[in-house]
């Protein structure tokens, strides 16, 4: 099977770099033919602006991709998300229509919450193949909090009506209810409900959140 795209969700370790190591395979194994979609820029729970001297992170898996000779031509970024769900809703607008077999780099734990939020976005539009990188990261804890996550925007799905792939509604919540992207004060969710558990702390959501602590760990 040909690869038209491999993307790599941001939020991995600065220093080991699993899932960039991972596409520099990746790329490797496809001959240098496969473009590279980098998507992320911080996390939301440090707020919507960028915060001051931070390099936004799919700028920063660029740059190391770029120093271990992945072309510039190959690389594109994904700016404004900032969270999974994020991840692919802005990435929808940088994916050609072309471009139907992906490659969907992230680690193992964080697999699974991936993948429903592209089939939320995409639905049956793209195929996300998982490629998931060796990062040993694990264990009941969180297994538990990547699956709670992935249960709690689902509610809100059903709540809402949102189908798979049905964008148009997905953007509703988006931009009224996501308490990261809505413009105003956001409608009441129960994801809403979770962010605000851990917004404004980012210490409290990295002690708690398996995510944030590894992006987060210096």
């Amino acid at each position: 099977m040909k690869l038209d795209l491999i993307m790599i969700l941001s939020g991995e370790d600065t220093k080991l770099r699993h899932r960039s190591q991972r596409a520099i395979q990746m790329f490797s194994e496809s001959n240098g033919d496969t473009p590279i979609l980098v998507s992320g820029s911080h996390s939301g729970f440090l707020g919507r602006t960028l915060p001051k001297e931070m390099k936004r992170e799919c700028h920063q898996v660029a740059d190391f991709l770029l120093s271990q000779g992945v072309p510039t031509r190959m690389i594109s970024c994904e700016e404004q998300s900032l969270d999974t769900l994020g991840n692919f809703y802005f990435s929808r607008q940088l994916i050609g229509a072309d471009q139907r077999e992906i490659a969907l780099i992230t680690d193992p734990f964080h697999m699974g919450r991936s993948r429903y939020c592209a089939e939320l976005v995409f639905g049956d539009s793209k195929h996300f193949n998982p490629e998931p990188t060796n990062n040993p990261r694990s264990g009941s804890y969180t297994r538990f909090i990547e699956w709670i996550q992935k249960v709690i925007v689902a509610k809100d799905m059903k709540k809402l009506g949102v189908e798979r792939g049905d964008y148009s509604a997905l953007s509703r919540f988006m931009e009224k209810a996501h308490p990261f992207y809505s413009k105003d004060t956001p409608e009441k969710s129960l994801y809403g409900r979770f962010i605000a558990l851990f917004r404004g702390n980012m210490a409290l959501a990295k002690f708690f959140l398996p995510t944030q602590r590894q992006a987060y760990n210096d």
